[in-house]
């Protein structure tokens, strides 16, 4: 789920991730601390992946490339779940 914002039901997080949310982006420049904690929260709770960065797309306003990121153990479970996915894919064909 691409920058949710601070108003989006849990309820309504829980019920995409039973239909197959695979991650939050918990990250992102327009989140405040308290939204960085829910959503990672959440991410836990659910057992989907936590997303997120700067969200730069190149124009003069947006904060540098890098300023905001996800810790490595996010980014390890991102690997993970690629890794596993190209296995599945594999064994499919």
């Amino acid at each position: 789920m691409a920058h949710p914002g601070g108003n989006v039901p849990d309820d309504l997080i829980l019920t995409l991730a039973k239909q197959g949310l695979q991650g939050i982006e918990t990250v992102h420049p327009r989140h405040s601390a308290a939204d960085v904690n829910r959503y990672r929260t959440l991410a836990a709770k659910y057992r989907v992946l936590e997303t997120g960065g700067t969200d730069f797309h190149g124009f003069p306003h947006e904060q540098a490339l890098g300023t905001y990121t996800v810790s490595h153990a996010a980014v390890r479970r991102m690997r993970q779940l690629v890794v596993a996915s190209a296995r599945n894919y594999n064994d499919g064909q």
